[in-house]
């Protein structure tokens, strides 16, 4: 019997696959229609890992990559049907409406992956990299922060000084490679207005606006040429890593409409473990910087409960599918996320510190002392009770 799938398609390719499952080493040709006229043809002869696992597929070598060449226009809709070359049938699935693309289309919206170190980001971007409607940055391990970058310097460049800081032009064109605070957004500088709220309405807040509207321009354009090089025409999201103490989730609130956040969170007694492997962080300074994480996700979590997704690490390790569903309904992407076993294992071996991903959760019992579970335990048990956590240090 004849079989297949579409697994996805847009104005420049069309991905998927086509078998016989009583001749199971037999590659296929499938004629690609377009609005009722025959646009070419294509033998379904790549390898897939997937098709030869199942056992009833040969060697697997059954999967195909149509490209439309020239790529079909964005502004005009099409009719196209994949169907086996030998018999007048479609290959399931295979009969669909590519349509014009809109404007909001072109709109690349924010994806922040908010966390803290050692919380499991580069295993979700690499997830959310997989998927054709998400552009991301960089390889391994994911660390473009645009909007991190833009945020500071838009801090830098709009935040009055005071009468004890003041730093004068000279000082700041000594060191070409540094800059400070404005030095003419300074309480002295008032008088040149007739309201003093004035000189602040005007570097914190005109100004403010032109530069981070610029600002925004330049990722977009970045993004773009991301999502051209990655060739995916149909993307609507970029997604960085945002960690939870820089401006970055404002400032990407404050230039685009539609942010979606996943708040990453982890046990933060395993993060503590993971922090002193990865960075040989003293314990004393493991447990204030989890302290001040915990200071700065709960209100984060209670302020944008609604807006926001919360996801464990932990979940994204133990429940891979279930999880990754439930971020790509948050997204509205129309399909679920698949994990990528092969590719993690290899991140995590560059990574992790641990023996893999699973020996990763519930490390802090078997690697700290009584002594420092009983500390850790107690120092975070809102953390762990609002996240669900069980906060018992046995």
């Amino acid at each position: 019997m004849q079989t297949g799938h579409v697994d996805r398609y847009d104005c420049h390719c069309i991905l998927g696959w086509a078998a016989d499952t009583d001749h199971p080493d037999m590659r296929l040709e499938l004629r690609i229609m377009v609005n009722g006229t025959e646009h070419g043809r294509i033998v379904a002869d790549q390898p897939r890992d997937g098709l030869r696992q199942r056992g009833i597929y040969g060697d697997g070598a059954h999967a195909f990559e149509y490209r439309f060449d020239p790529p079909l226009s964005p502004l005009r809709g099409y009719d196209v049907v994949v169907r086996f070359l030998e018999t007048p049938i479609d290959v399931p699935n295979g009969r669909f409406r590519i349509e014009p693309e809109r404007a909001q289309d072109f709109t690349l919206r924010p994806v922040l992956v908010s966390a803290t170190g050692r919380s499991g980001t580069t295993l979700l971007m690499r997830r959310l990299g997989n998927a054709p409607e998400i552009v991301i940055a960089d390889s391994y391990p994911f660390e473009m922060k645009l909007l991190t970058y833009y945020a500071h310097a838009l801090e830098v460049l709009t935040t009055a000084s005071s009468v004890k800081d003041q730093t004068s032009l000279a000082d700041l064109t000594f060191n070409l490679h540094q800059l400070a605070l404005n030095p003419f957004h300074h309480p002295e500088l008032e008088r040149l207005y007739p309201e003093r709220a004035m000189l602040y309405q005007f570097f914190g807040r005109r100004t403010a606006a032109r530069i981070s509207m610029a600002f925004r321009d330049i990722i977009d354009e970045f993004y773009h040429d991301m999502r051209a090089f990655a060739q995916k025409f149909t993307a609507r999201f970029f997604a960085e890593k945002c960690d939870v103490f820089t401006p970055a989730r404002n400032f990407a609130r404050l230039v685009y409409q539609g942010v979606k956040e996943i708040l990453l969170v982890r046990d933060p007694r395993d993060i503590h473990c993971s922090r002193r492997a990865f960075w040989h962080d003293s314990p004393e300074n493991s447990l204030q910087n989890l302290l001040t994480v915990q200071a700065a996700l709960l209100p984060i979590r209670r302020a944008d409960a609604g807006a926001i997704l919360v996801v464990r690490y932990e979940d994204l390790v133990q429940q891979p599918a279930d999880t990754m569903s439930r971020i790509a309904a948050y997204l509205e992407l129309g399909h679920s996320l698949k994990p990528d076993p092969d590719g993690e294992r290899a991140i995590f071996s560059g990574h992790g510190t641990s023996a893999d991903p699973a020996a990763s959760i519930g490390r802090w019992k078997h690697e700290l002392s009584a002594e420092d579970r009983v500390s850790l335990s107690r120092g975070l048990k809102p953390f762990l009770q609002e996240f669900g956590y069980d906060p018992d240090p046995a």
